[in-house]
């Protein structure tokens, strides 16, 4: 079964089963998003340390409808990172976090990660290089479009071995 975590579910027509994603729940203003941020980063580390623990779901602290998309991750057997571009600056928002976390999160609960192709870069930011090579080297697999984007990679100290050109 795939669930897919989409920014807008409701405008998803297909058959599988769809949850909204990290950022679709939290695209509100700066400061109602800085807000969702936190709250969400907190609540999620609770649900993945009670499920690290126990290996038992708990959602108590979630949002109503971000309970169906910790379900989803905690169900899931291997989570996949679909080309969408979003591995760039995005400037002082907290957009490049929240898509991050996409990710993050999965690895927190220790779920296999394979990165899809898609261009990265360019990232602007020291915070920004040693998040996407964090969660690049705990992915299984990072693939890159075209050898500009694995150049980038292997700069920001994504490990070779990881890495590979594959198009769409």
């Amino acid at each position: 079964q795939i669930t897919l975590a989409i920014n807008d579910p409701d405008s998803y027509s297909g058959v599988d089963k769809k949850v909204i994603s990290f950022y679709g729940w939290a695209n509100q203003s700066l400061k109602q998003k800085s807000a969702r941020f936190i709250w969400l980063f907190c609540a999620s580390l609770f649900c993945a340390m009670i499920y690290y623990i126990t290996g038992k779901e708990y959602t108590g602290f979630m949002p109503r409808n971000l309970k169906s998309t910790i379900h989803a991750y905690l169900e899931a057997d291997v989570v996949i990172d679909c080309p969408g571009g979003y591995y760039f600056s995005y400037g002082r928002g907290l957009d490049f976090l929240f898509f991050s976390f996409t990710i993050g999160f999965a690895i927190l609960l220790q779920k296999p990660i394979y990165i899809f192709p898609q261009s990265f870069g360019p990232l602007k930011y020291g915070r920004e290089k040693w998040i996407t090579r964090w969660i690049f080297n705990k992915s299984r697999i990072v693939m890159a479009r075209e050898e500009l984007s694995l150049r980038l990679l292997h700069s920001w100290g994504v490990l070779e071995r990881k890495c590979l050109v594959m198009p769409d």
